[in-house]
């Protein structure tokens, strides 16, 4: 079957290069230099101070979310009065259908359990 390869492009086997283990070879050279980054001293301040900047991206991306979920929840009653009266305007009827039997069902939550109840 390796004759039936072509050598010339580029992702051929034999064409890669150090051996035909070409992915062993390079998770063991990452390997290998995780492991010589591992041996070297930590600089205490350094992560000290690369953890606070972190923080800070992060306290700032929560920041950006809050505003975001604010404006948010502040232009939802519009939004929903708008899609409320564009949906009476085009389907009346299913519009009051639906109005029937939201207070309808409202009614009997609110009114029925009390008179169905014998002690």
């Amino acid at each position: 079957m390796k004759d039936k390869i072509p050598l010339d492009r580029p992702g051929s086997l034999d064409s890669e290069p150090g051996s035909d283990t070409y992915l062993v070879d390079q998770v063991l050279e990452a390997r290998d230099k995780s492991d010589h980054d591992a041996n070297r001293p930590v600089d205490v301040a350094e992560e000290l101070n690369t953890m606070r900047a972190e923080i800070d991206k992060i306290t700032e991306s929560i920041g950006l979310l809050a505003g975001s979920a604010k404006t948010l929840v502040s232009e939802t009653p519009t939004i929903l009065e708008q899609e409320l009266r564009s949906l009476v305007q085009r389907k009346p009827l299913t519009a009051l259908i639906g109005t029937v039997a939201l207070s309808f069902g409202l009614a009997l939550r609110l009114i029925g359990p009390s008179n169905r109840r014998s002690y």
